[in-house]
């Protein structure tokens, strides 16, 4: 955030604004109607502000809780039916990160699963509109740059041996890990199609595929470190904060 003379917008620190996505996403878990008690949302929303290494994380200035809230932000409007507001917040979200894409392609099936075909082009126009308007600035500056750094280097990432991946612990042991990351594309598409024909996707299983989805291609990735797995760890506890409907029948 940009400093001036008379002060700056939360204190001119970058991470502040994770600090905040961390809260706004517990807010929404806090606030929100998911058929459990208050009592009950309270230890979950605490989980996902101070659980794992989530504030280590923010502390460090990686993106990750600003990834987090935007996918349940826009998961929980699109369960509201607010197909505008969700392909915003969707656009933002895969113009955040590459793997962004990730999560919206779950958050397109969600009204695949619901045979709403108005809300889904909404929702595609206006995720497509915003995501574009955010790059519009870096096309500009300059695109071959922009092409080969943010598009194409993602494929051209050099190993790392320190990354959590299966691919660093196969290298160090000396086995082929050309194959490894198509084995992560590949489990993706797959459960893409087991949720193709699937009628009303819900939130819970939204987060879990989600979840589900960035382990697989974090485990079989050249780099994965970190703040990825605690973004997969903050989508299982969304996942089990909206409780199983068992508990949700006795909590309301």
């Amino acid at each position: 955030f940009p400093s001036h003379d008379r002060g700056s917008l939360l204190g001119g620190d970058v991470r502040m604004g994770n600090f905040l996505a961390l809260a706004g996403t517990s807010l929404i878990f806090l606030c929100g109607n998911h058929g459990q008690s208050f009592l009950t949302r309270c230890p979950c929303a605490s989980l996902l502000f101070y659980g794992g290494a989530g504030l280590f994380v923010a502390e460090q200035a990686w993106i990750d809780p600003v990834l987090l809230f935007l996918i349940v932000a826009a998961a929980c409007c699109l369960e509201q039916n607010h197909e505008v507001l969700a392909g915003c917040l969707a656009g933002l979200l895969c113009a955040t990160k590459q793997y962004g894409v990730v999560a919206f392609v779950f958050l397109w099936l969600m009204l695949i699963s619901r045979n709403n075909t108005r809300g889904s082009l909404r929702f595609i126009v206006f995720a497509l509109g915003i995501g574009s308007l955010v790059q519009i600035p870096f096309w500009i500056w300059n695109f071959p740059l922009y092409w080969k750094t943010v598009v194409v280097g993602v494929g051209q990432l050099p190993l790392r041996p320190d990354a959590y991946t299966l691919v660093s612990l196969a290298s160090s042991r000396g086995i082929p890990v050309v194959g490894i990351p198509w084995i992560g594309v590949g489990l993706f598409f797959l459960l893409v199609w087991k949720l193709w024909n699937r009628k009303s996707i819900g939130l819970q299983e939204s987060f879990f595929c989600i979840a589900l989805a960035y382990l697989w291609i974090f485990l079989t990735n050249r780099h994965a470190f970190c703040n990825y797995y605690q973004l997969v760890f903050l989508l299982l506890v969304c996942c089990a904060a909206l409780g199983s409907p068992h508990l949700t029948e006795k909590t309301s």
